[in-house]
């Protein structure tokens, strides 16, 4: 069973009239949007790696270097991504939540910033676990410009997404993200 919002129109980024999808695509642009696409195998269980994008508490212990999640009031969430010292906010609202499947967020109409956040979770080949794929779209503003300023600022998606996952599969196989703090120097 899946749930829609219908408050919002619902933009579809990821296809066009022809049938062709964003994710079959290996540019990184699409529409008009900046693409960012990463997968990761996980070896845990599915309803323990959804659980971390239905709680934000839970999701923010993954986004610690790279931003923090806050949930506010009928499935509105904002998303504050960091980067180089830059912080960039993006206020969302569920457009789709199917139970075990996927969840896709899109900034809410009028929003300075136009994203779309969509994750899908689906069984990894050999029982190997389950398979998290991300993808986040997204305009920037002043276009190629904005490409540019956004990269001299050190905002860069595709790291956020990267270190994001790599978190999560840490926390959920060991236990705990590993870094080099506190490490003692000899």
């Amino acid at each position: 069973m899946s749930t829609e919002r219908s408050g919002s129109a619902h933009r579809a980024i990821w296809s066009i009239p022809d049938g062709a999808t964003g994710n079959s695509a290996r540019a990184s642009e699409f529409n008009g949007y900046r693409i960012v696409r990463r997968t990761v195998t996980i070896a845990a269980d599915r309803a323990e790696i959804v659980s971390y994008f239905d709680d934000a508490s839970k999701l923010n212990r993954i986004l610690v270097d790279v931003g923090r999640v806050e949930d506010l009031s009928s499935g509105t969430r904002t998303w504050t991504l960091k980067s180089g010292g830059n912080c960039v906010q993006l206020e969302t609202i569920s457009v789709k939540s199917q139970p075990y499947i996927a969840r896709v967020w899109q900034t809410i109409d009028g929003a300075k910033h136009d994203a779309q956040i969509e994750i899908n979770f689906r069984d990894a080949p050999a029982d190997r676990g389950q398979e998290v794929q991300l993808r986040m779209a997204y305009k920037q503003i002043w276009g190629g410009a904005g490409d540019l300023v956004a990269k001299l600022q050190g905002i860069d998606a595709n790291s956020a997404v990267r270190v994001a996952l790599k978190h999560l599969k840490m926390l959920l196989e060991t236990g705990e993200i590993a870094t080099s703090e506190n490490r003692r120097v000899s």
